[in-house]
């Protein structure tokens, strides 16, 4: 990829070990998609199946990397595999002796980890997702009913391997922040329309007809049609 993907390279080159499929999710996925950087990061997210999940964090530990799996309310260190529970869908890791992270405790006593910066340049911290791929389909696992197929969910450009820009922002539908608002603004504009028409669906399944989004993807099918 090109030199405005640096923190992409170095994340390859950092994962090659491991052994397991994985492949870019969140913000930097719709950027890969469309080989452009449409705003600063603040993060870098990426997937792995749910049945790899215990070598994806061995592969961690064995960086020396120190891994947050959120689990109920909280966060539970994950200092060693067997500390996994099957309730943590994702965890947060990064590199000891970063000033970006804190901890807290939250009104209900839970043990809390705070994330406190607006961009991400270096490779010193990597959200991990466990993603469901089953039968030939990605699962969406805020919605189960919501699948696609895995060959049109996960794509690949420069061989990186990314989640495809109308999967992501399903994810984002559920928090209409700036940020998320302008990914859309910059990713719904490059769907094909097989893509707009399984986003379209998938967000009126997931939100009985009523998210604002859908209005303007009708919108979009119906100028494209005409």
């Amino acid at each position: 990829m090109n030199s405005s993907f640096a923190l992409i390279n170095s994340l390859v080159n950092f994962l090659d070990p491991l052994s397991v499929e994985w492949f870019v999710s969140g913000g930097w996925a719709i950027d890969i998609h469309l080989n452009r950087i449409t705003r600063e990061r603040c993060d870098l997210d990426i997937s792995v199946p749910f049945s790899d999940r215990l070598k994806c964090i061995e592969f961690f530990l064995g960086e020396g990397w120190r891994i947050e799996g959120k689990l109920g309310g909280g966060f539970r260190t994950l200092r060693q595999v067997s500390d996994y529970h099957d309730d943590i869908l994702y965890f947060w890791s990064f590199s000891e002796g970063v000033d970006f992270v804190s901890e807290y405790a939250d009104d209900d006593g839970n043990r809390r980890i705070a994330y406190n910066r607006d961009s991400q340049n270096e490779l010193d911290y990597i959200e991990v997702f466990f993603d469901i791929i089953k039968d030939g389909h990605f699962i969406f696992r805020e919605d189960p009913r919501v699948k696609r197929r895995k060959e049109r969910a996960i794509l690949e450009r420069d061989s990186v391997r990314y989640l495809a820009p109308e999967v992501v922002l399903l994810f984002k539908s559920n928090r209409l922040s700036e940020k998320n608002l302008l990914d859309f603004d910059a990713a719904v504009g490059n769907l094909d329309r097989d893509a707009l028409l399984w986003f379209t669906e998938a967000l009126s399944l997931v939100y009985e007809n009523s998210h604002s989004w859908l209005k303007q993807l009708a919108d979009k099918i119906e100028r494209e049609r005409a």
